[in-house]
C-alpha cells in the first residue's frame, strides 16, 4: 500500500501541471452549465408567464366577441321587429288612403253626376291617373 502511494505522489508531482488544467477546465465547465441551466430556468419562467399573459388576453377577446356578437344579435332582432312595424303601419296608412280616395271619389261622382267633363278632370286630380277623353267630349 506505501509502494502505491509512493507511486502515485511521484506521478502527481511529474504531471501537476496536466492535474490543475484538467480540474481548472471541470470547474469552468462547471460554472458555464449552472450558469445556462440557470438562465434555461428564467427563460423557461418567462416563457410560461408569457403564455399564461397570451391566454388571459385570448380569453378577454373571446369574452369581447362573444358580448359584441349578442349585441349585434339584438340589434338585428329589434330591426326586424322595427322593420315589421313599419310594414304594418305603411299598409295601414295605405289602405287608409286608398279609404279616403274612394270616399273622396264617391262624393265627386254625387257631386258631378250631370258634367262628365268636370267628373273627369276632378277624377284625375284626385287619384292623378291621366284620363283620356273621346274626341267629342274635349
Amino acid at each position: 500500500m506505501k509502494l502505491i502511494l509512493i507511486r502515485l505522489w511521484n506521478v502527481l508531482r511529474s504531471h501537476w501541471k496536466i492535474l490543475l488544467v484538467v480540474a481548472a477546465a471541470m470547474i469552468v465547465a462547471w460554472q458555464i452549465r449552472s450558469f445556462f441551466v440557470s438562465r434555461e430556468n428564467v427563460l423557461l419562467t418567462q416563457m410560461e408567464e408569457l403564455n399564461k399573459m397570451h391566454e388571459e388576453q385570448l380569453d378577454k377577446i373571446k369574452k369581447a366577441y362573444d358580448e359584441e356578437r349578442i349585441r349585434s344579435e339584438k340589434n338585428i332582432k329589434k330591426l326586424e321587429e322595427d322593420l315589421r312595424t313599419s310594414q304594418k303601419q305603411y299598409e295601414s296608412a295605405l289602405q287608409e288612403l286608398d279609404d279616403k280616395k274612394k270616399i273622396n271619389i264617391a262624393k265627386t261622382v254625387i257631386k258631378y253626376n250631370d258634367d262628365p267633363l268636370g267628373l273627369a278632370k276632378k277624377v284625375q286630380s284626385i287619384t292623378g291617373f291621366e284620363i283620356v277623353l273621346q274626341e267629342g267630349q274635349k
